[in-house]
């Protein structure tokens, strides 16, 4: 039996020197064992098991490094049906956090808590759903994508259905602002993600197409809750949002012009050369805000600010991806990035709430601040 191990064990060794390398969940059944006897059993030569283990674990290590995923499908339907996908993705998610203004001014009444409470609960939503990126985006990477979108569509669920009962601030707070947020966080960032390793030489354009859904929520939420908060009242109101989310979406894409323009010039400008100079755009909108005395100047006003920020919002994911070179690590780097902008949208809010309460409801420092 000892003739017979060492024949194999020599043999396992020259089989490693010319470039053929077995490990113990390879080998043959009958060898396994007699490979473990020889790691115990030889404990007067370690220099031997050594360099055994040494190769086994390097080989080991090279098979997974060197793993390539190939090229992208750069097209089909399997391509465009992802990036519909991420569509209806981003409109459960970012369309119910562009409806907050409709929950703020329900919330400062019902709730009788200053601006600058209720604003918490928005931006803790939003921090959540960037902070989390780091760590939904690895596991992504790690190929547990479907659990973690899993987990992401029962927090966000859960959150809804359980706002719509709640009574209290902090029972608001804790359903729309953390459960929410943690839903919508695993959500984005994987989808996101993943979405982008379907196209190559139109990424941007697939990117801005899921980046619609943000314009399509931000239709559909707050025109909901604008008419079914006097007639049914704030529960069923939330049911119904709910409901949307739940059940499956069946409308058909549709050109978005704030989203969509950025992408024309991309082709020709590049993504980052284009994001500064929109988002530059974007800050004077913010301060041209203060010269609007009218409805009509409003909605006009509304329309110019709502074509540079939904072109920051189709060119930021666009640009990350753009950054990204190694589709292996795609999703823990743009998670990276999305936890460090987290941090900025968790602050934002509240500082803007108390300058509004500071100047007795006005809207001007506010202004000042978001523009600058």
């Amino acid at each position: 039996m000892e003739k017979r191990m060492t024949d194999l064990t020599n043999s396992a060794l020259e089989d490693q020197g010319k470039g053929l390398t077995a490990t113990p969940s390879e080998l043959h059944p009958i060898f396994v064992p007699i490979f473990w006897s020889f790691a115990l059993n030889y404990d007067n030569n370690p220099g031997v098991l050594s360099r055994v283990v040494s190769r086994v674990l390097t080989c080991q290590s090279t098979k997974k490094s060197t793993w390539d995923p190939g090229p992208p499908p750069d097209g089909g339907i399997k391509a465009w049906t992802a990036v519909l996908c991420a569509h209806l993705v981003i409109t459960n998610t970012w369309g119910i956090i562009n409806s907050f203004g409709v929950f703020q001014s329900y919330y400062t009444t019902a709730l009788n808590r200053p601006p600058s409470d209720i604003s918490w609960i928005g931006s803790i939503q939003i921090f959540l759903l960037f902070f989390i990126g780091t760590f939904t985006g690895r596991l992504t990477d790690a190929g547990c994508f479907r659990q973690v979108f899993a987990v992401g569509v029962l927090f966000q669920l859960a959150g809804v259905f359980c706002t719509s009962v709640a009574k209290t601030y902090w029972q608001v707070f804790l359903a729309q602002g953390i459960c929410m947020g943690l839903g919508n966080g695993c959500l984005f960032c994987p989808c996101i993600a993943t979405v982008a390793t379907y196209l190559n030489r139109k990424r941007a354009l697939e990117l801005a197409i899921a980046a619609c859904g943000s314009a399509t929520g931000g239709l559909v939420f707050p025109s909901m809750m604008r008419q079914l908060l006097p007639r049914v009242g704030f529960s069923t109101a939330m049911q119904a949002v709910g409901a949307v989310q739940a059940g499956a979406w069946k409308e058909g894409d549709r050109d978005i012009i704030g989203l969509s323009y950025t992408e024309s010039l991309n082709f020709v400008v590049g993504t980052i050369n284009l994001f500064v100079p929109v988002a530059g755009i974007c800050g004077i909108c913010v301060l041209c805000w203060q010269a609007v005395e009218t409805a009509t100047g409003f909605y006009v006003w509304c329309c110019f600010y709502g074509m540079a920020a939904g072109g920051i919002q189709s060119l930021f994911p666009a640009g990350l991806s753009s950054l990204n070179t190694d589709v292996r690590k795609g999703g823990v780097r743009i998670g990276m990035v999305f936890t460090v902008v987290s941090f900025a949208t968790l602050a934002g809010p509240p500082i803007a709430g108390a300058i509004i309460t500071a100047a007795g409801g006005r809207y001007f420092g506010a202004q000042i601040f978001a523009g600058v």
